[in-house]
């Protein structure tokens, strides 16, 4: 029993010393980190060989070793040590790489070679040994060694395909685009379930410079060779890439015909033409499907989604010329453009009426009606039926928010104030719908001059500040609180606002000059002048705008208005005065002096465009 508790004791004792020693070398290691962080290399290289002699089984010790010893260029040694360590490792096919990494550094390129083909020959019937050699080779820009070598392993691999993905990245970021197609294309023939990451490695260079040509023309011999389904949607979605939209919509064509769909491919071409804004071809493919496939599943979304590629068409001809300014003056009324479209919404409504499509429908016609003609009492009651058909789904929310904004229209802020307030207590309402509530609401409580209400519910909406309206929040909320002892003149304030968002902009106009000609207010001078100037622009009145914005932005107390003023300044110049030269000065001058804009970005935008469209 005696010697049972003695052979334990010197077991425990062993394993303790044991654990000592390795936190001893591994304090030491982290000495030699420093040191080499310190940049004395000469000192983590001592410890560094002193850890390598007393655990030479530990790569972490002897891979640092062997760095710093590349990093002092004292590559003789660096040779050595691998040299050395291949003999007690011979199987350890990255010390080859390593060895032949070392020798290229020191210029002996056939050295190189000759490291990398000895640890080929290690085991030539691996192909795992021919990757991580080629890994090698590209570290060290090697671009064709690195080819040769994964060809070497791809001619006698059962699966030639497990090095496809390898050639082809190399292929492309060497400006061989047709090799690089053709790998992709072998690829696919043994693996049709990779076409997700062959699209994806192919959309991040197939816009360099003759890439596309390339690449397309590789897949359209492979199409007409092998005539399978999976080339013609590849090479769909290449011409769509690379902006060839009739060429993408022929081969989606030939896709869906050779793999006997029901209309799917050409309905996630046409999504994709229309998120994109290529209306043209998005109503063509949904034309195309609703003629080709009456029986396809994809019919009842296929004709809305026809009708809204017209709107946004429509949209995009008409009103993106208006886009640019911060007020914008009511639709038109009795567009003929919008009233087919509206007949159309009508025809997907009654001939699904039991369709969720139908509740789209009535929405969209409702939104044509508010917002592109005015014709608010129309729009209203077709809200009230989404409202009433589908209390279930967002669109039921989305309506109840468009008719609170229809009541503040119409001065009925009691009845908005409801509207508004079934969204905030709907445990269905997104937060983004929730928080443009609360906005409208504290707005409502703004206008009535209830501001210590209105404050608590903008600091509801400025919880999140990516919301939508955090910074509209903000800047009200700032507004008020900058005035909120002067209740007369925030009411003036508030009653211009309220008239200027009911389309009011004239009587507006007079409320905000009131206040910009007194400059005894200081900051609600400063907003109302703002405000003037957003008014000018609604009224195409740019010269008016841009005189009262060159003095705003001159203004040494108005610090706070100045990157807007210069902003909104560079739009007028840019879009309305159409002075494109004096529009990118001031985008400049407000990259220049506020760096930290929330225009910042926006302004960059426009110069680069600019700069682009203009040579």
């Amino acid at each position: 029993m005696k010697n049972r508790y003695i052979i334990f004791f010197i077991l425990i004792t062993a394993i303790i010393l044991h654990g000592q020693t390795d936190q001893n070398l591994e304090n030491k290691f982290r000495l030699g980190l420093s040191y080499e962080q310190a940049n004395q290399l000469d000192k983590a290289e001592s410890i560094y060989r002193e850890l390598t002699g007393k655990a030479s089984w530990n790569t972490q010790y002897f891979d640092a070793l062997n760095k710093i010893l590349i990093r002092q260029k004292k590559y003789d040694q660096s040779a050595q040590l691998l040299e050395e360590k291949i003999k007690q490792t011979p199987a350890d096919i990255n010390l080859f790489g390593l060895l032949g990494t070392t020798y290229y550094m020191m210029d002996k390129l056939d050295k190189t070679y000759e490291a990398w083909e000895r640890g080929i020959k290690t085991n030539p019937a691996s192909f795992v040994i021919y990757r991580v050699i080629s890994s090698y080779a590209l570290e060290n820009r090697l671009f064709d060694k690195a080819i040769e070598i994964l060809n070497r392993g791809k001619s006698f691999a059962d699966d030639p395909s497990i090095f496809s993905l390898d050639l082809a990245n190399i292929y492309a970021a060497n400006m061989r685009f047709k090799e690089s197609a053709e790998e992709y294309c072998s690829l696919l023939l043994k693996k049709p379930e990779m076409n997700g990451v062959v699209k994806t490695r192919i959309a991040q260079f197939i816009n360099r410079p003759s890439a596309a040509d390339d690449i397309t023309s590789v897949i359209k011999n492979f199409s007409e060779e092998n005539p399978v389904p999976i080339f013609f949607e590849l090479l769909s979605f290449c011409y769509s890439q690379s902006g060839k939209y009739k060429e993408a919509f022929d081969s989606i064509i030939q896709y869906e015909q050779s793999a006997k769909l029901s209309g799917s491919g050409i309905f996630t071409f046409a999504q994709e033409a229309y998120l994109n804004r290529r209306y043209d071809y998005a109503s063509q493919a949904y034309n195309y499907l609703i003629e080709h496939f009456p029986n396809s599943p994809f019919i009842p979304t296929a004709k809305i989604s026809y009708a809204r590629n017209l709107e946004a068409d429509l949209d995009n001809r008409l009103v993106d010329g208006e886009n640019w300014k911060p007020v914008k003056n009511p639709g038109q009324k009795n567009n003929p453009g919008y009233i087919s479209i509206i007949n159309a919404y009508e025809r997907v409504a009654k001939e699904y009426p039991n369709n969720s499509v139908y509740i789209e429908a009535v929405f969209r016609i409702a939104q044509i009606y508010m917002e592109r003609l005015g014709m608010y009492n129309k729009a209203d009651s077709l809200f009230n039926i989404v409202i009433q058909k589908s209390p279930l789904t967002n669109y039921s929310i989305l309506s109840s928010i468009a008719s609170g904004k229809i009541s503040v229209l119409f001065n009925n802020l009691g009845e908005a104030q409801k509207n508004f307030g079934n969204v905030t207590d709907n445990k269905r309402s997104e937060p983004e719908n929730i928080a443009e509530a609360n906005y409208y609401l504290a707005r409502i409580k703004f206008w009535q001059k209830d501001f210590s209400a209105s404050l608590k519910l903008f600091r509801e909406v400025t919880k999140n500040l990516s919301a939508d309206f955090s910074n509209d929040a903000i800047e009200i909320s700032t507004i008020i609180n900058s005035a909120k002892r002067d209740s007369l003149n925030l009411s003036t304030f508030a009653a211009g606002d309220l008239l200027m968002f009911q389309n009011k902009l004239s009587e507006a106009g007079g409320q905000f000059k009131t206040l910009a000609d007194n400059s005894g207010l200081f900051l609600l001078s400063e907003f109302a002048k703002i405000k003037l100037a957003q008014i000018f622009i609604a009224g195409d009145k740019f010269i008016e705008a841009a005189e009262l914005l060159e003095n705003l932005s001159n203004d040494s107390k108005s610090v706070l208005f100045t990157d807007k003023s210069i902003f909104l300044l560079a739009k007028i110049y840019h879009y309305g005065i159409k002075d494109l030269q004096k529009a990118v000065t001031y985008y400049k001058k407000l990259l220049e002096k506020f760096p930290n804009s929330l225009y910042f970005d926006h302004a960059r935008e426009a110069i680069n465009l600019l700069t682009t469209n203009n040579g």
